[in-house]
């Protein structure tokens, strides 16, 4: 005669819990105070015509009330953050347990080019004995001959450019007027 092993006794008692408490359907209070609560919460503000929800009126994602994010761009040059390229916007902003869980992958993936592209500048430096002298040679001479792992580069949001500053040696991103 076999010995009862642990597993069956947890197996044995989990179904004797599950008969014993049976399964039935919890009531739920639907007064009218609860009813006229849901009623009152504030209607989420309609899209303005010709504009998808979610959306500013220039085509942008609205990160607007998401915790941590860059400022929007504007016609002033700031320097690029890992979070201003395209992919991984929509999940920042609707969350959830996946949404952040699934945001880091490209949070990751961006910081880690734009980290080499800044690490990659101090090679060239060294190399060349200067820095890139304008947005073109960082572009076309920097780019591909230093770190070709970052072309393309992140792709930004609609109207969003990328630019470098020779003055400071940083890459920038701004939304040209117009």
């Amino acid at each position: 005669m076999k010995t009862p092993t642990f597993l069956s006794l947890a197996s044995s008692l989990t179904l004797a819990l599950m008969l014993t408490i049976g399964c039935e359907v919890p009531e739920i209070d639907v007064s009218e105070s609860s009813a006229t609560v849901a009623k009152q919460q504030p209607a989420e503000k309609p899209a303005a015509k010709g504009v998808k929800e979610g959306y500013l009126p220039d085509g942008r994602l609205d990160m607007s009330g998401v915790a941590g994010e860059p400022p929007m761009t504007t016609s002033t040059p700031r320097e690029v953050h890992f979070k201003d390229p395209k992919h991984g916007k929509l999940s920042r902003r609707d969350g959830g347990a996946l949404g952040s869980v699934v945001e880091k992958i490209p949070s990751v993936e961006h910081k880690t080019v734009f980290m080499m592209i800044a690490y990659n500048l101090n090679i060239f430096d060294a190399d060349k004995g200067h820095f890139p002298k304008s947005h073109e040679e960082f572009m076309e001479v920097y780019l591909p001959q230093y770190y070709p792992a970052a072309l393309p580069l992140p792709e930004l949001e609609s109207g969003d450019e990328y630019i470098y500053d020779p003055d400071d040696h940083l890459l920038k991103i701004y939304r040209p007027e117009g």
